[in-house]
């Protein structure tokens, strides 16, 4: 049976109405054109060049995110909430961002198969639970990596609008975490968005923005 291939793509340049040069960790990628994913986002925190670790012209660029609305970014738990793990967050916007993307397509491995082949792990006690996914290539060079968290991943399917894109993106997992990036057999673990729509829903209707 052929698996859908999904496409990952992470925001490495950005800020808000600020633009500074970061190295993408996301594996096997490339480029994306301009306005592909226009709904992508950075999350960061000013810093202080005297801090030191990855403090870049006072900013630090730590994880994605998708906008679910012009003030709203979904993202990882454990990229706003420490000590929180897979579930999703949904973060409030203050400015507009700004943006350069790196993508790469990889398809979806099975829970079983992915059970199979990721260790228990004191993150993965009980193994890759229902509200959880795995897609990654089997013959490695082709993932997410260490600072990618909280970005999507995203089924490609055509637009049932004649008019306008060709393509829509469906936002069907958020980085989570994995083992070694780009790794044979070893797939990335996602959050499964479609366990938590509720509840994404009930945040978006409960927050009105300023």
């Amino acid at each position: 049976m052929m698996l859908p291939l999904l496409v990952v793509a992470l925001l490495w340049l950005g800020g808000c109405f600020h633009l500074i040069t970061v190295v993408g960790a996301i594996v096997g990628g490339d480029s994306a054109t301009a306005d592909e994913f226009p709904h992508m986002a950075v999350l960061g925190r000013s810093c202080l060049q005297a801090d030191g670790g990855d403090c870049v012209d006072g900013y630090e660029w730590f994880c994605g995110g998708t906008l679910i609305s012009d003030r709203f970014v979904l993202t990882a738990a454990h990229c706003a909430h420490t000590g929180m793990s897979h579930p999703p967050t949904v973060v409030q916007l203050v400015e507009d961002p700004s943006m350069i993307l790196q993508r790469v397509q990889i398809p979806i491995v099975p829970n079983s198969q992915c059970n199979q082949l990721l260790y228990r792990s004191r993150r993965l006690r009980h193994g890759v639970l229902p509200s959880q996914l795995c897609a990654g290539d089997p013959n490695g060079g082709k993932d997410t990596c260490e600072g990618d968290s909280g970005g999507p991943l995203q089924l490609k399917l055509p637009s049932a609008r004649p008019i306008g894109q060709a393509y829509r993106y469906y936002v069907v997992g958020i980085t989570s975490n994995g083992g070694i990036c780009g790794t044979v057999d070893r797939p990335g673990l996602y959050t499964r968005v479609s366990s938590y729509a509720g509840w994404i829903d009930q945040v978006l209707e409960q927050i009105t923005p300023d």
